[in-house]
């Protein structure tokens, strides 16, 4: 019996690792979008359409986008509404190809989140920057995670009206490409600023860094969804959107890794001390500037 049970999990494990897990739930696929894109096929589940070039890959966007509709239907008693995503895997092209394009989908995001505007580099600085990293320009517009306003829609072939229920839509990187795009960069990086002999001598440590590293881009994927919902929630101010993004980023990256959330808090408080002391100095200028 206990042979027995050992086999039936052991060809199971071997079934999964061939071919994936996918999505939990399939259900039929709706009139108005194309069954493939490219080299991707849709995947309709009950969170979203999702474009994806293999089983695996669908399943894995399924789970954290179910994942993010658990937590906020467990914190806010709400729904995250049907989503499309089109996911970006490893040797794959991208949906855009020009550092141009990307950061103009980049800004895109930023306005359907409600989000502060951060200092956005230039393209040529972001490209100078690249270069200095390492990362080619196909990777970074790889990995990025874009919103996708009509006319990138109609250029990857999904002209038209999107099925009425459709409240964000995504381009985003799969799971196994965030990985592969830290060991691509990482690695000229850490010899670029911190010179050949750190790197060869903590090499050993990569392969743990490296996958913490992954875990923060799934962070900031899963962080700028909940952005572009939040915004969606009419009767929350800007205060309360601030507060709740900021909380659910503490939360998710724990679950994530709670190595990434201790990183996060320790850079949150060296930024806090950062702060204080540039508010003391300022302090202590104006104390001086009364005496004269």
């Amino acid at each position: 019996m206990v042979f027995r049970l050992s086999w039936m999990l052991t060809c199971l494990a071997v079934v999964v690792a061939v071919t994936g897990c996918g999505p939990s739930k399939i259900l039929p696929p709706p009139d108005a979008l194309p069954q493939t894109l490219g080299d991707r096929s849709l995947w309709h589940t009950p969170q979203a359409y999702i474009y994806a070039g293999e089983r695996a890959i669908a399943g894995e966007t399924d789970r954290w986008v179910g994942e993010l509709q658990r937590y906020l239907r467990r914190t806010y008693d709400r729904d995250i509404g049907k989503g499309l995503v089109i996911v970006i895997d490893k040797d794959e092209t991208p949906i855009v190809n020009t550092l141009e394009e990307m950061t103009r989908l980049q800004r895109d995001v930023s306005t359907v989140a409600a989000a502060a505007p951060d200092k956005k580099l230039s393209v040529e600085e972001l490209r100078r920057k690249l270069q200095e990293v390492g990362m080619s320009e196909s990777l970074a517009c790889s990995i990025a995670l874009m919103n996708l306003d009509d006319v990138t829609l109609n250029e990857v072939g999904l002209a038209g009206a999107l099925p009425e229920e459709v409240a964000w839509r995504v381009c985003c990187p799969s799971q196994r490409l965030m990985e592969e795009a830290i060991w691509e960069f990482a690695p000229v990086a850490l010899e670029k600023h911190l010179g050949k002999g750190f790197a060869v001598m903590t090499a050993w440590a990569w392969p743990v860094a490296f996958a913490e590293a992954a875990k923060a881009l799934r962070l900031g994927r899963d962080v700028t969804v909940f952005q572009m919902w939040a915004s969606r929630q009419s009767d929350w101010s800007t205060e309360k959107r601030l507060a709740e993004v900021a909380r659910y980023t503490r939360e998710r990256a724990f679950v994530i890794s709670p190595m990434l959330s201790l990183a996060l808090a320790m850079v949150k408080k060296n930024a806090m001390g950062t702060e204080n002391d540039a508010v003391q100095k300022q302090t202590a200028i104006a104390a001086d500037s009364k005496q004269f």
